[in-house]
């Protein structure tokens, strides 16, 4: 062998080495479920506010329908529509206009959708609350388009109890708005305004008997369903909510982002392989953008996920300025189009290091091969 070869392949021991040092010491970030859908909060509207007791606070809560966006480049999956029309489930968790928020999408029937464990008797309870949401759906839904002023919020309302109520007994009428561990939180049934007045007449019909859900022709082919908030890029997770969509939705095997399949989300810098260049593939560095559901690398977005301000009570609040962080966005129709993705400040990441080492081996190697042919 001759001195040349020998010296070439000790070079790239000591890379290889060195690489191997360094990827050990270089931390790994931790990737979070890509979502199923990602919504910008658009609105809230026929507010009303309603003051409730729940976990030992008192507290009071806007009330209405929540209204959500698809990013502009997004093509709507899981059966949802465009501009998702919702109703909070947890009106302790802020939201705020402009947001952008992950969401996994939950069937009513997993335990999950009511925060309940995968027990026995969590499923038996999700079962429970499950029917009770499609009765509600089934009875009063349509009240909150033909009269939305009112029935709007106190739909907003008898949802937060059939999601939050821990006392369920049996019996025809299990729920009561004025009783239990969540309530509205009024000294006089009688004087309650008249939004209130609805939700108790709504949550004290129901009787867990969803019949009248699946006999109701406007609701044909729709079903509701529980959006579970993930955390965003900063780890701050998204208010829960409720929403219809078409039974049969699912992720598809088209592209939730423009893409060849499946929605892309937004990771952490990418190191070395696949997650490391923005369509989900490569070598090396780049922001880490990964694929979603549905298959296949997407083009991903900017990292617009961020932290929700500090001492914002009220939630969700219509009349809450835009926010100035990047994950503060306009409304999409005043949007500009999507710019490529950039890599932001991200300290040391493994992807740029490597790629150096890889460059200074190629560089040796050239110098050695050179002064080796110049010697011969």
């Amino acid at each position: 062998m001759s001195v040349c070869l020998r010296a070439r392949r000790g070079v790239f021991r000591s890379a290889a080495s060195l690489v191997g040092v360094l990827s050990a010491a270089l931390p790994v970030p931790a990737r979070d479920p890509a979502p199923d859908v990602v919504l910008v909060y658009r609105e809230l509207t026929n507010r009303e506010e309603l003051k409730i007791k729940t976990a030992g606070a008192e507290s009071v809560r806007p009330a209405g329908d929540m209204h959500f966006d698809w990013l502009p480049v997004a093509r709507p999956t899981f059966g949802l529509d465009r501009s998702p029309r919702t109703f909070c489930v947890e009106p302790l968790v802020p939201t705020y206009q402009g947001t952008v928020y992950p969401f996994a999408v939950v069937p009513l029937t997993d335990p999950r959708a009511f925060g309940l464990p995968d027990t026995e008797e969590g499923r038996a309870t999700a079962g429970r609350k499950a029917a009770l949401v499609r009765e509600l759906y089934g009875r009063y839904y349509q009240d909150t388009i033909d009269n939305p002023r009112v029935a709007a919020p106190a739909f907003q309302a008898a949802v937060w109890e059939v999601f939050n109520e821990q006392e369920l007994p049996d019996g025809p009428a299990p729920l009561d708005l004025f009783t239990g561990t969540f309530r509205a939180n009024y000294p006089d049934e009688a004087g309650v305004p008249g939004f209130v007045q609805l939700a108790q007449k709504y949550v004290r019909s129901l009787s867990g008997d969803d019949a009248i859900y699946r006999e109701n022709i406007a609701l044909a082919g729709l079903e509701p369903v529980r959006l579970v908030g993930l955390p965003t890029a900063e780890g701050v997770v998204a208010q829960g909510q409720l929403a219809l969509r078409t039974a049969a939705g699912g992720p598809g095997g088209g592209s939730g982002l423009i893409g060849a399949g499946g929605a892309s989300w937004v990771g952490p810098v990418g190191g070395f392989g696949f997650g490391g260049a923005p369509f989900g593939m490569g070598f090396g560095g780049g922001p880490g953008w990964f694929p979603g559901a549905g298959g296949g690398p997407g083009v991903a977005v900017p990292p617009v996920f961020g932290t929700a301000p500090v001492g914002v009570a009220d939630t969700p609040d219509v009349n809450l300025p835009p926010r100035t962080s990047p994950s503060a966005m306009p409304p999409p129709s005043a949007m500009p189009p999507p710019a490529p993705p950039t890599v932001h400040e991200t300290p040391a990441p493994a992807g740029w290091v490597l790629g150096a080492i890889g460059a200074a081996v190629l560089a040796v190697w050239r110098v050695r091969g050179t002064k080796d042919r110049r010697a011969g």
